[in-house]
C-alpha cells in the first residue's frame, strides 16, 4: 500500500512470517554501479528504509526501527542483521546505498544530506552481496517498509545516481 500525502510518500504492506523482507518499491537498475538515497521522516517500530530487492529470500538494505539503524540480508529465506547501531533522536534521517559491480555494497546514514556515517556490514571494504541474481537480471533497488500497516514508512525523498 502506498500514498502521497503532504508531499510524504507512506509506505506500508501485510506481510506474512514467510515475508523475510518486507514490502518493496523498486526500480529496475540500467548500470551495475549506482547510489540510492532516501529520507526516512517518521518514527515507529516499523523498519523503514533502502533495499535492494532480489526476491522475498533474497535481499540486503538498511533501515531505521524507533531508534536504531539497522544494515541487514535475507540470505535462503534467513533475515539476519549484519550491523545495527544506535543514532541520536532527531527527526529526519538519510540513508543511502552505495552499490558497486551490482553486488558490492556500502551502507550510510546521516541527519544531513552529505555528511554521511558509514555502518560496516560484513569483512573488507564492502558487504559481499553476490549471492543476489546479476544486477541485469532481478535486483531492484528501491524503498522499503517491514513492520505492522498501521506503522508505514513515510518518505520525504528517493534517488538513485548512476556513476
Amino acid at each position: 500500500m502506498w500514498q502521497i500525502k503532504g508531499g510524504t510518500l507512506y509506505l506500508s504492506g501485510k506481510s506474512d512470517t514467510a515475508n523475510k523482507t518486507g514490502t518493496a518499491l523498486t526500480v529496475r537498475p540500467v548500470k551495475g554501479n549506482y547510489n540510492i538515497t532516501a529520507s526516512v521522516i517518521n518514527k515507529n517500530a516499523s523498519l523503514k528504509g533502502l533495499v535492494v530487492y532480489g526476491d522475498a529470500d533474497q535481499s540486503v538494505g538498511i533501515g531505521i526501527r524507533d531508534n536504531m539503524i539497522e544494515v541487514f540480508e535475507v540470505k535462503n529465506n534467513k533475515r539476519t542483521i549484519l550491523s545495527r547501531e544506535e543514532k541520536a533522536n532527531k527527526g529526519e534521517v538519510y540513508l543511502k546505498i552505495g552499490v558497486e559491480e551490482g553486488y558490492k555494497f556500502r551502507f550510510f546514514w546521516s541527519h544531513k544530506k552529505n555528511s554521511w556515517n558509514e555502518i560496516k556490514a560484513g569483512e573488507g571494504p564492502y558487504y559481499n552481496g553476490d549471492f543476489l541474481p546479476p544486477w541485469d537480471r532481478s535486483p531492484r533497488p528501491g524503498l522499503l517498509h517491514y513492520g505492522k500497516i498501521k506503522e508505514p514508512a513515510g518518505f520525504s525523498f528517493f534517488k538513485i545516481e548512476y556513476h
